[in-house]
């Protein structure tokens, strides 16, 4: 909904999680709520992925909190490319 809204054409997930566009509503979504956080607890920075965390693909419990140690093994290059910035 929100791309047809803002004129932003796709035709497939990966286009949308890697669209500049997109990104950069995300990044202003992020500073408007980091502005209630303090330095610490701020999101520096983020990665859209393409695919949602659920409890079939393991990244949720039944109760839907998050595996980390399953995350952090599937995604491993993604969280260290974000601090090798």
């Amino acid at each position: 909904d929100w791309c047809k809204r803002n004129d932003v054409e796709f035709t497939g997930i990966f286009e949308v999680v890697n669209n500049k566009t997109i990104v950069k509503a995300f990044e202003e979504e992020v500073n408007t709520y980091n502005k209630e956080f303090g330095k610490w607890e701020q999101v520096k920075r983020f990665k859209l992925m393409p695919n949602q965390w659920t409890v079939e693909t393991e990244e949720l419990t039944p109760t839907m909190k998050l595996k980390r140690r399953v995350i952090n093994e599937k995604y491993a290059k993604e969280i260290e490319d974000l601090y090798n910035v």
